[in-house]
């Protein structure tokens, strides 16, 4: 039999793998530190709410658009991406814009393409814009909804509800005024 081979160097370590894709996106991906800065972010059209363009209320994260929405690299970046050649100024950048509440909130930073420009505006919210204004939005993702758990519960309900109507049917047919049907 052969010698065995002798020892080999170590080597350098294998490399590593690239980091992975950001999900998908259609507007624009921002990786930063600051959690609810990075995701992806959209500009929505006039008048569409960030609630109408994330499809449900569930899944808008809300809590970012309201206290990131006036970040300087969201604007940045969406206005490159969005609005090149239809802009003019930014106020306001990196300040407060509204109370962050799901249910109350008091206004968002938004971009009004009439005054070419963002401006933190009161009375506009995540949950409804006026048609001259765009909105910033950061979508989460949909909860999920336990598909066994769905079919069960709308059984449930759907049962109970045709239980009712014919019991309330049959209380009617006995102790309901009597209908008399004529035929000619």
């Amino acid at each position: 039999t052969p010698p065995p081979p002798p020892p080999q160097p170590p080597g350098a370590p294998p490399p590593m793998s690239p980091p992975p894709n950001p999900p998908s996106c259609n507007g624009v991906w921002l990786d930063t530190e600051d959690e609810q800065v990075s995701g992806c972010w959209v500009l929505t059209d006039p008048g569409q709410s960030c609630v109408t363009f994330c499809g449900s209320l569930a899944a808008t994260d809300w809590a970012a658009t309201i206290s990131k929405g006036s970040n300087e690299r969201v604007v940045t970046s969406l206005t490159k991406r969005y609005l090149e050649g239809d802009f003019s100024y930014a106020v306001n950048v990196d300040q407060p814009c509204g109370k962050v509440s799901r249910d109350a909130p008091t206004g968002q930073y938004l971009y009004m393409k009439d005054a070419y420009g963002w401006d933190c505006y009161d009375k506009e919210t995540f949950l409804l814009i006026d048609g001259t204004f765009q909105s910033p939005c950061k979508c989460g993702e949909s909860p999920e909804i336990p598909v066994l758990e769905a079919i069960t519960s709308g059984a449930y309900a759907g049962g109970a509800v045709l239980g009712i109507v014919a019991g309330a049917g049959a209380l009617l047919d006995l102790f309901g005024p009597s209908v008399g049907w004529r035929s000619r």
